[in-house]
C-alpha cells in the first residue's frame, strides 16, 4: 500500500518589538551525531504478525520439441534448455528483476516450517482423466513433476540464517508428459496454457530433533 506523506510547511511572521543582539560564539563546536541501531527480531510462528508468503515462481516455462508418431510426449524443461519468463514486479512492488527463475519464499519465523508443492489446476486439467479444457486441440496430461514431489522447503534444521528473510531457490528441472490422444498436432502447432501448474506454499509443523 503507497503512503502518501503531506509536507506542511509553517510561516512565521514577527512582528513589531525591538531585535534582540545575537549572542556573540565563542568558537565552540556547535554540532553533534547521533547513530542509529535497529535490530530485527525472531518472530513466534503463533503471533499475528507473523508472515508467511510465496513472493515468486516462473512465471512462464517456454519448450520446443517434434512432432511424435506415437501420439506421446514427454518434454523436459530445465534452466539450461528452456525459456523462463517472470513477472519484474510482484504485487507489492518488490522488484523481481534479479530472482527470474527462481522460488522465493518469505519468512520471518525461523521456527515455522514450510512446504512448496506444484500440481496441476484443477480448473484447467480434469484431474479424473487428465484432458485440457477449452484447448483449440486437446491434449490429455499423464504426468507433471517439477523437481520433484516437494518443490522448495525448509531446512531440517530451522535457524535464523536458514529460515528468515527472502529465501530463495533456483529452478532446476520439470517434465510434462501429455497425449494427443485425438492425433490432431501437426507441426507449428503451439499448447499454450496459462496457469496450467498450481505452486502452493503451506506451513507445515516444524521437525522434531
Amino acid at each position: 500500500m503507497k503512503k502518501i506523506l503531506a509536507v506542511t510547511l509553517i510561516s512565521l511572521t514577527i512582528l513589531g518589538g525591538a531585535v534582540p543582539a545575537l549572542a556573540k560564539s565563542d568558537g565552540t563546536e556547535k554540532k553533534g551525531s547521533s547513530d542509529v541501531l535497529v535490530d530485527f527480531l525472531d518472530n513466534d510462528p503463533n503471533n499475528k504478525d507473523a508472515t508467511l508468503k510465496l513472493i515468486n515462481v516462473p512465471e512462464r516455462f517456454k519448450q520446443e520439441t517434434i512432432l511424435s508418431a506415437t501420439g506421446s510426449y514427454k518434454v523436459q524443461f530445465s534452466k539450461d534448455n528452456s525459456q523462463i519468463e517472470d513477472d519484474t514486479v510482484d504485487d507489492d512492488g518488490i522488484s523481481l528483476e534479479t530472482l527470474k527463475g527462481q522460488y522465493v519464499v518469505f519468512n520471518n519465523s525461523s521456527q515455522q516450517a514450510w512446504q512448496l508443492k506444484a500440481d496441476l489446476n484443477p480448473n484447467i486439467v480434469d484431474m479424473k482423466n487428465g484432458i485440457t479444457k477449452n484447448l483449440a486441440k486437446n491434449i490429455t496430461i499423464t504426468n507433471l513433476k517439477v523437481e520433484g514431489d516437494v518443490v522448495f522447503e525448509s531446512a531440517k534444521d530451522l535457524t535464523v540464517e536458514n529460515n528468515t528473510g527472502f529465501l530463495t531457490k533456483e529452478f532446476k528441472e520439470g517434465t510434462l508428459e501429455f497425449k494427443d490422444h485425438e492425433l490432431q498436432l501437426k507441426a507449428g502447432d503451439s499448447i499454450d496454457v496459462e496457469d496450467l501448474i498450481i505452486f502452493t506454499l503451506n506451513d507445515v509443523p516444524a521437525p522434531t530433533n
